[in-house]
């Protein structure tokens, strides 16, 4: 999506990737292999009375070279070429590193998460996230943030029990009242949230649980906290562990720029139709 006010690339610190056939240096061109012949080529017309063909000159004989000469030249031949499927892959990121789920069972999870994943529809077909969903989710939402996600999802009009949230990073202790369920996060609290802490493996124990088929990131911190190896740009869909990760921009740049919004209700539409099929 070129031309979004909401990324700034420098922002995200998110190297090119070179997997991405715009950034390889064959994007704009090919290697031609092999020499065509023209119709002036050799033995053009050796028929029967006809002599040489007019105009052809032997080319000058090229000098030998030498066993280190060859050996460079055919050095420079291969770095001409594209990288192998199989080369490229070793230079990228595997898919599936970063952390791993909590095997702790949730009777052991903290407070805020445990009582979380009471709330928490399981399973369902995509599951969100982002860096403050934690807070929405326990009674400290803020009302920009409830407004934006809550005009994704309407414009949307998913089917009843389509999505789960699961946030990256839960404050220390939730307030013991108050506060909207999981499937609906969003209530005007506290003025002054704590820094939400955030957990990698009980993230990833809560995707297991949920068991998505389409992940949605808002925002390369949430991004990070999972798959700090992971290389992605607003409006990418990855494949990620079986499932797949698509890529939006963080909820603060939607807020700064409301009309960005609209860009990704219309992304969404077509991005999420996995999910019904």
């Amino acid at each position: 999506m070129q031309g979004d006010p909401s990324f700034d690339p420098d922002a995200y610190d998110i190297p090119p990737d070179p997997s991405d056939p715009m950034d390889s240096p064959y994007a704009h061109g090919h290697v031609s292999m092999g020499m065509g012949r023209g119709p002036d080529s050799g033995g053009a017309a050796m028929g029967s009375g006809a002599g040489p063909a007019q105009g052809y000159r032997q080319p000058p004989p090229r000098p030998a070279q030498t066993p280190s000469q060859a050996s460079q030249a055919s050095q420079a031949r291969q770095a001409a070429q594209p990288a192998s499927g199989a080369g490229l892959a070793e230079t990228l990121p595997p898919v599936a590193s970063g952390p791993v789920a909590s095997h702790l069972p949730p009777e052991q999870w903290p407070g805020p998460w445990r009582t979380l994943l009471g709330k928490t529809p399981q399973p369902a077909p995509v599951l969100w996230t982002y860096w403050a969903l934690g807070l929405d989710l326990s009674g400290c939402a803020d009302a920009d943030r409830r407004d934006t996600l809550r005009r994704i999802l309407g414009a949307l009009q998913q089917p009843r029990g389509s999505n789960a949230f699961w946030p990256v990073a839960m404050p220390d202790a939730m307030p013991e009242a108050g506060g909207e369920t999981a499937s609906s996060p969003g209530n005007d609290a506290a003025s002054s949230a704590p820094e939400p802490v955030c957990d990698p493996g009980l993230f990833m124990a809560g995707v297991d649980r949920v068991a998505p088929r389409l992940v949605v990131v808002m925002g390369s911190k949430a991004l990070r906290a999972f798959a700090p190896d992971l290389r992605a740009r607003p409006y990418q869909q990855i494949p990620w562990r079986g499932r797949l990760l698509i890529v939006l921009p963080d909820m603060d740049n939607l807020i700064a720029a409301p009309a960005t919004v609209e860009a990704v209700i219309a992304y969404l539409r077509t991005a999420l139709k996995p999910a019904t099929l």
